[in-house]
């Protein structure tokens, strides 16, 4: 059976992966002032992060159009394809899920399953390249399935972010909260897991890197560890050192650059880690 992966671009994957394994992936919107741009597309990450600070609007971020899934999902029904898998950035999240449902809707030519990752960047990512690698394999549609309900279970996310103020410009923090934040210099620990987020407070950022370590040692053992940031290398670099003690030596770590679209609610110098339980 020849099945497609879709997903969208929130799932923080390198072009060359994409490439390497098949994956079609729907840009979001990234709108600053009256402008919008395509996500990965017309806007480059550097670029985006350092000028961030100084928007005179704070950005804000919008799910791909309709059209674009319904294009991609015909597409691959023209190319004669059997089957779509199309996964996607936690319905807590955002409206993407529900625009890739709505696009299904109006594609009947070929079976389309749109499956809720339960996570963000390389959590979404991760659980993308394993239904790719398998779809190339010639695994069938259950198999796939089965293996991305199990994925999500075992997929976490730690991040360090180094501000709540861009938090609270997204509506993502009480204001009240922000304030306190850039008085003390709090860093805020987000975790992600099953499309539940949380969030807890560190007074610095090597009591926070410290905080996740002790959280990762709790997971061990561990499939894979992989790395994301905010233009932030030099913070990955420090959380790589902190965790190698976790890091399998059967599987290769991913470092990624966070997409604005997740980005503009984080802010430049984040860092964080995804985790895969064994």
């Amino acid at each position: 059976m020849k099945i497609k992966i879709v997903t969208d671009s929130t799932c923080d994957l390198s072009a060359e992966l994409t490439r390497e394994w098949d994956v079609t992936v729907v840009p979001a919107y990234i709108n600053i002032g009256e402008k919008s741009f395509l996500d990965g597309v017309d806007l480059s990450r550097q670029d985006f992060y350092q000028r961030l600070p100084d928007f005179s609007h704070s950005p804000t971020t919008s799910a791909p159009g309709l059209a674009a899934f319904a294009t991609a999902y015909e597409k691959f029904a023209d190319e004669g394809a059997q089957g779509i898998i199309s996964i996607h950035v936690a319905e807590s999240l955002s409206t993407t899920i529900n625009v890739a449902r709505k696009a299904k809707e109006m594609v009947s030519r070929i079976p389309i399953w749109v499956v809720d990752s339960g996570q963000v960047s390389l959590g979404l990512g991760l659980q993308v390249l394993a239904a790719a690698k398998a779809a190339v394999q010639g695994q069938n549609l259950e198999v796939i399935l089965k293996e991305l309900a199990d994925l999500r279970k075992r997929t976490y996310l730690y991040a360090v972010v180094d501000t709540l103020e861009f938090l609270r410009r997204s509506g993502r923090v009480a204001r009240y909260r922000a304030i306190l934040g850039s008085m003390v210099k709090i860093k805020p620990i987000i975790s992600f897991h099953d499309g539940i987020i949380k969030m807890e407070m560190a007074v610095t950022t090597n009591k926070a890197f410290k905080r996740i370590s002790e959280i990762v040692s709790s997971l061990a053992p561990l499939e894979c560890i992989s790395f994301v940031h905010t233009l932030a290398l030099s913070k990955v670099d420090e959380l790589q050192k902190l965790l190698s003690p976790f890091i399998p030596g059967s599987s290769k770590s991913l470092t990624s650059e966070v997409t604005p679209a997740i980005g503009a609610h984080i802010g430049p110098g984040a860092a964080g880690v995804i985790c895969v339980r064994s």
